[in-house]
């Protein structure tokens, strides 16, 4: 009984000082507010996390009703994100007319 008090004490001192060395953090989005694209809108953003989630679900049990789900959803975002980026940039071109400073200032953008 006396070796057992001494391993449920080694194991209690090790889980508390292995919780202070390494705490548990919880993790944000990736996406950070500086560096977003401005042509994913929040929208977008949750249909990211959601495919992201169907990805992991593939991942985790690869059936074939799993990667057909995962790859329709992925190609219609795909599509989307396009639309998206397209709309975005026609309108700055149109805010742009007729200044060609600011115009070449924009296509310089979209090639970096």
């Amino acid at each position: 009984m006396i070796q057992m008090n001494r391993i449920i004490f080694f194991y209690n001192k090790l889980y508390n000082l292995y919780n202070k060395a390494f705490p548990m953090k919880t993790c944000t989005s990736r996406i950070l507010k500086s560096h977003q694209k401005p042509w994913l809108t929040k929208g977008i953003q949750r249909s990211l996390k959601n495919k992201n989630k169907l990805y992991k679900k593939l991942i985790k049990r690869p059936t074939p009703e799993n990667k057909l789900k995962y790859k329709q959803y992925r190609n219609k975002l795909h599509h989307l994100i396009r639309i998206s980026k397209k709309r975005h940039y026609k309108e700055k071109f149109e805010q742009t007319q007729g200044n060609v400073k600011k115009t070449w200032s924009l296509i310089n953008e979209i090639i970096e």
